[in-house]
């Protein structure tokens, strides 16, 4: 994966190794820097998406952050 990494919630992630793929994205193995523990983090690709459809996959992230 190179040295890729995202913000969530202002925590910013190292993107280790992919770990699986499915219909809607993969997910990815991610450190986090602030508190050095590993995490599984979904990857969803959201180019050419709708309005509608990125507001759902906010949704869901905002669901799973809770």
């Amino acid at each position: 994966m190179g040295s890729m990494s995202m913000k969530i919630k202002k925590k910013e992630y190292k993107l280790i190794k992919e770990l699986g793929k499915g219909g809607n994205g993969k997910v990815v193995l991610a450190l986090c820097r602030s508190d050095n523990r590993y995490y599984a983090a979904k990857v969803i690709p959201i180019i050419n998406e709708s309005k509608e459809m990125i507001q759902s996959l906010e949704n869901e992230a905002e669901i799973l952050l809770q």
